[in-house]
């Protein structure tokens, strides 16, 4: 019987040079101006609009160097870079800002936050609530009580300070960029990149080498699971196109995460 192979993005470990991230460094937080709003990683020599352009083609298969290359490098820093709450000089400050204090908060915002790429979801921030603040919240663990309707409710206080703290997440995002610490050599990223529902996002500390492990196992047992499910397959494709050629069945449960999903999100999982 023919063996497929499935056309992984990224087959094996990057090489992440000096050159790339001093240009990943020489990126800045933008704050995209729609829905609630959210901040993005904008490549400094790309006009914003260029860049709300190309990645909308590059997550609808069209084809973008520069977000080829941002591509690679995010996912390089946001699964291996360390980051941490302190003061910070920011050399490309939004609004004038020359330093900026991330604390706790901020970090545990940055985990969590509904990552599209290269950018937090401006519609759903944090979560699936309609309102963000909602998801803010339950992140850090605040109380939340139920109104007379049964919609969740966090107070007048809290809202305002979810609020500023999510407008904040620009300079942390800016913070990130310039400081986020990883030195160059190869390293190991998800296998499908940012594509389709792979959940990526900063972890700001390096997964455990058993998280590495069992995600390996999976994508072995994925390879194997889609080899056998087919008598004549095509000579390679990727993850993306099985799903949308045939949605049920080839992964067991236990080795995904969601609907058919590459479990990336339990390699994100800070333990």
């Amino acid at each position: 019987m023919p063996t497929l192979k499935l056309k992984w993005k990224f087959a094996d470990k990057v090489e992440i040079t000096g050159e790339d991230i001093a240009w990943f460094q020489a990126c800045h937080a933008t704050w995209m101006n729609r829905d609630a709003g959210a901040p993005a990683i904008v490549p400094g020599d790309m006009p914003v609009q260029d860049f709300e352009n190309a990645l909308g083609e590059k997550l609808n298969e069209g084809s973008s160097a520069v977000l080829s290359r941002l591509e690679k490098i995010v996912c390089a820093f946001f699964l291996n870079a360390r980051f941490m709450a302190g003061s910070y000089s920011l050399r490309q400050s939004p609004e004038g800002t020359t330093s900026f204090m991330v604390t706790h908060e901020h970090v545990r915002l940055l985990r969590a936050a509904n990552w599209r790429a290269a950018m937090i979801d401006c519609k759903r921030p944090y979560g699936d609530d309609t309102h963000y603040t909602n998801d803010m919240a339950r992140i850090l663990g605040l109380p939340i009580t139920r109104g007379p309707q049964g919609d969740a409710q966090i107070g007048a206080e809290a809202e305002a300070r979810m609020g500023a703290l999510h407008e904040e997440m620009r300079f942390v995002l800016q913070a990130y960029i310039e400081h986020a610490e990883l030195l160059p050599g190869d390293w190991f990223v998800p296998c499908d990149g940012w594509d389709g529902d792979v959940t990526i996002a900063p972890r700001c500390t390096p997964p455990t080498s058993a998280q590495v492990a069992a995600y390996r196992r999976t994508i072995a047992a994925i390879d194997e699971s889609i080899a056998r499910r087919f008598e004549d397959p095509p000579a390679d494709f990727t993850f993306l196109e099985w799903v949308i050629r045939d949605r049920g069945g080839a992964i067991p449960a236990s080795q995904a995460s969601g609907d058919l999903r590459i479990p990336t999100d339990a390699l994100f999982t800070v333990e």
